[in-house]
């Protein structure tokens, strides 16, 4: 241990400082000295082995252990193969778009693109889909570069839920993204005019319709 130099500290002070998610220091204070000891530990590692222990009881008999699970993986990009093998139980135990966007997303993260979207497929036709969970998948087909296969999947999302903003928002994006402008202007001042728009996201969508009305990309970011 090496002291530092610090603020001067009438009684001998424990604390803990530079905490993040794997580590933090405790710093002993004491008169004008600090002494800090780091402590450290494989996190990730040892909430896989909880997961792998605790999804031996009754905890892995519903869906939502092995998925929980499978998406902490996803989430902190750990123990990818074995989050695969969480999310196919998952699927396994009840197939629904949540256990399903869980295993797309797992294969996303894996780079297993082509099987990812075959997946994330079943989820956008399954019965239990939510608006939210296709346009967070058609944003990621944006951002994969897959962009006449994100317009396919607001499309059928705005088949479904026309009036919903985020259908609505989605396929402004989507005509944005393919280039074609005058379409995107169109949906996105649909959504400006939905009664159920927050007044709070007026302002941005505000922004997005100035920004396509002048032939600008929305799914990129603004230019300078």
């Amino acid at each position: 241990m090496t002291s530092e130099e610090h603020a001067f500290t009438e009684r001998l002070t424990y604390d803990f400082v530079n905490i993040n998610a794997t580590s933090a220091t405790v710093v002993l204070d004491w008169e004008k000295k600090r002494f800090p000891i780091k402590v450290e530990f494989a996190v990730h590692d040892l909430v896989v082995a909880n997961a792998k222990e605790e999804l031996r009881s009754t905890t892995g008999f519903s869906f939502q252990g092995p998925m929980s699970a499978a998406q902490y993986c996803v989430q902190n990009n750990v123990a990818l193969d074995q989050a695969l093998i969480w999310a196919d139980q998952a699927v396994g135990l009840t197939k629904n778009a949540q256990t399903l966007n869980v295993k797309g997303s797992v294969l996303f993260a894996q780079k297993k693109n082509e099987e990812a979207m075959a997946v994330m497929g079943e989820m956008v036709e399954h019965p239990t889909v939510q608006p939210n969970n296709v346009y967070a998948y058609g944003n990621q087909l944006i951002t994969l570069d897959q962009d006449e296969k994100a317009l396919e999947v607001f499309k059928s999302m705005y088949k479904r839920w026309d009036t919903n903003i985020f259908a609505q928002h989605g396929m402004a994006r989507a005509y944005s993204a393919n280039g074609d402008f005058k379409k995107a202007v169109k949906y996105e001042k649909e959504c400006l005019a939905n009664p159920n728009l927050p007044a709070n996201n007026k302002p941005v969508l505000e922004g997005f319709l100035k920004r396509l009305e002048n032939g600008e990309d929305i799914t990129a970011p603004p230019a300078n």
